[in-house]
């Protein structure tokens, strides 16, 4: 049997791989899709160029920064053995900033020496996504619990697309 602290844990590592921000900064409003970077039409279609690769880094940072700080609120509640209430409304703040990542992922023209790895962080974001929604309607603690544990975890993707970003690795 797992302990609540070995759940949280492993809450926090499923997620710090893939969503753990380093050193953002605050430049512009958000999250750039490649598509909201075109010029205006012209008579030629032309293709949205995706961002450098410091760009990609900032907005790879800036999506995910809300997602990390909702998950680590939802660990830190388990943590503590917060009411069920507590851990579901966590669960749902956890879900809605890990949908908005997961939009930016898929929404973005990434370089290509990272959209491979995208992609695969991408598909590895709605796995969290979907053990952030079944906390948010989890009625016990237990169940909470059952639910991160068995939810898989594989962070190579994550760090492949921080390496190729130039960003450091996930702490």
């Amino acid at each position: 049997m797992r302990t609540t602290t070995t759940t949280v844990v492993r809450l926090v590592a499923i997620l710090a791989a893939v969503i753990a921000p380093v050193g953002c900064s605050s430049a512009g409003d958000g999250p750039t899709p490649a598509a909201a970077q075109t010029a205006a039409p012209s008579a030629t279609p032309t293709t949205p160029l995706p961002p450098t690769r410091e760009q990609a880094a900032q907005i790879y940072l800036k999506a995910v920064t809300p997602a990390n700080a909702a998950a680590k609120a939802l660990g830190n509640a388990m943590d503590a053995k917060k009411g069920m209430g507590t851990i579901r409304g966590k669960a749902k703040a956890a879900a809605a900033a890990n949908r908005k990542f997961l939009d930016v992922l898929i929404a973005t023209q990434w370089p290509k020496p990272v959209q491979t790895h995208i992609d695969e962080v991408a598909r590895s974001t709605a796995t969290s996504q979907t053990m952030f929604e079944n906390v948010a309607r989890a009625r016990t603690r237990r169940e909470a619990e059952d639910i991160v544990s068995s939810t898989p975890f594989d962070n190579t993707s994550a760090q492949l697309v921080r390496a190729a970003l130039g960003l450091p690795p996930a702490k």
